[in-house]
């Protein structure tokens, strides 16, 4: 990447804006892969308990079943549970995780029996079972959860770490090598930084930019505590806009010939610049306002 970049102030800054930018991007990603994790390895966890409980909850449940089938038999025990209706009484909703949405499942659990069947032919047995068979419902309901849960989790987290490796191993190393050969650039034996014209030069731009800004600063006050500042936003116009081409153009110069290439940032700032000493009033006619003001008040002095 460092061959392809042309060694100038502005490929420098940006160059730092995009290491700065990708360093903070893999900070966020290796905290959310780490928190991803962590939340990863409690539903695990969890799923590991539920599956435990299930799988006893299932072989007292069929026990019990036995029972059934032993004290009322087993086409009287067919007939209960064909009376008996499947419910379906939860609702899915949603949580975000670091940015993923992960479903929840939402149901009320029902401690109470509710006899769907007739207790002509039944006894404690059938009642007891189907309470067993109840709570395996909700223990289903929770386990679907987190199986679901660390699924999406783990796909994220797999997502999460390609583009965590992509910014670490390739990108960032990219950008710091852009850096370092941007700032290794010599004219004339010397570092582009330490030669003392330039440095005069970019003292001398700094210098008009801050002016240009007050004066720009003065006028904008004035209007907002509604004080005429016609002269003001005319100086402010004219200079602002003449010191902004020639701040560019001295940016130019600094650039080389490089500086003219599409794409580079400092030539779209010199086209865009030369517009402002054009439109909303030339320059030449804000010099003619401010010409005018001063001869205004010139002339009621010597009234």
């Amino acid at each position: 990447m460092a061959n392809e970049l042309a060694p100038t102030k502005a490929n420098l800054m940006k160059a730092k804006e995009n290491l700065i930018f990708s360093r903070s991007g893999f900070s966020l990603l290796d905290k959310k892969r780490t928190v991803l994790i962590r939340e990863a390895m409690g539903l695990v966890g969890k799923a590991e308990t539920l599956q435990k409980q299930i799988k006893e909850g299932f072989e007292e449940a069929y026990a019990s079943l036995q029972m059934v089938n032993l004290s009322i038999g087993i086409n009287t025990a067919d007939e209960i549970a064909m009376s008996i209706p499947g419910r379906e009484n939860f609702d899915i909703l949603y949580r975000s995780v670091m940015g993923l949405e992960v479903p929840t499942v939402v149901f009320e659990r029902d401690e109470l029996l509710h006899t769907d069947y007739s207790f002509f032919q039944t006894n404690q047995a059938v009642d007891q079972t189907v309470m067993k068979f109840k709570n395996l419902r909700y223990l289903i309901y929770e386990l679907a959860e987190v199986e679901n849960a660390v699924f999406k989790i783990a796909m994220e987290i797999k997502k999460t770490a390609k583009r965590a490796n992509a910014l670490e191993k390739i990108q960032i190393p990219r950008y710091e090598e852009a850096v370092k050969y941007a700032r290794t650039r010599e004219q004339f034996g010397k570092p582009i930084g330490a030669q003392q014209n330039l440095a005069f030069k970019l003292a001398d731009m700094l210098t008009k930019i801050e002016a240009a800004r007050l004066l720009i600063y003065k006028a904008a006050e004035k209007k907002e505590n509604h004080e005429d500042y016609g002269l003001d936003s005319a100086m402010a116009k004219m200079y602002a806009s003449d010191i902004a081409l020639e701040v560019v153009n001295d940016a130019l110069q600094i650039h080389g010939g490089s500086g003219f290439i599409k794409g580079i940032p400092v030539e779209k700032m010199y086209r865009d610049a030369k517009i402002t000493t054009i439109y909303e009033g030339t320059n030449e006619i804000q010099r003619l306002v401010i010409a005018s003001k001063i001869l205004g008040k010139l002339g009621k002095a010597n009234r």
